[in-house]
């Protein structure tokens, strides 16, 4: 499952919350202090968010999070750099959706360790039923820590994916099945 949508919508709600912090008529350690506890709160939440969800796909929510960390004072360094953008009239949109990419990446990293320390290796098996074209004879087989690209389907595909390591009821990944025509 792709979050990244996730992050990108959260980026562009936060974007609103940051340009109404920065407009504020405060002095500029205040709004790096404003900015600083939201990024702090809002980061937290939705690493929280995206680990369970992540463990969830998994299947390895056995093991708890170490939880939102600020590496490096990275969240002091983003409030800065969004205050000085302002003062100096640029663009802050991308900025605040790449650290939710990053917050995002993090989770998915840790949630990731962790169902492969409980023996949860995602793998995919992709096999042939019934008429088969070039293309999907190309893809079967059975690959560990597969990328999305292996879980592409055309119209009328109809080849069989079994997963583990992933959360699935019975281990067949039907939900990337096209509708047929």
């Amino acid at each position: 499952m792709n979050f990244s949508s996730v992050a990108s919508d959260l980026g562009k709600q936060m974007a609103e919350v940051v340009d109404y912090i920065l407009s504020l008529n405060i002095s500029p350690e205040d709004k790096r202090a404003r900015l600083t506890k939201v990024f702090n709160l809002v980061g937290n939440q939705f690493f929280e968010k995206m680990f369970i969800d992540n463990s969830l796909l998994f299947d390895s929510e056995a093991i708890g999070s170490l939880g939102f960390t600020n590496p490096e004072g990275q969240v002091e360094r983003l409030s800065a750099k969004l205050v000085q953008n302002y003062n100096l009239g640029r663009e802050n949109d991308a900025i605040v959706t790449g650290f939710f990419d990053s917050v995002l990446a993090d989770a998915q990293g840790e949630a990731f360790d962790n169902g492969i320390s409980l023996g949860k290796v995602p793998t995919l098996t992709r096999q042939l039923v019934g008429e088969t074209c070039a293309w999907c004879r190309a893809r079967v087989g059975t690959f560990t820590y597969p990328d999305s690209e292996l879980f592409a389907r055309h119209d009328h595909c109809d080849c069989l994916f079994t997963v583990s390591g992933y959360n699935s009821r019975n281990g067949i990944l039907t939900n990337y099945r096209k509708a047929r025509k």
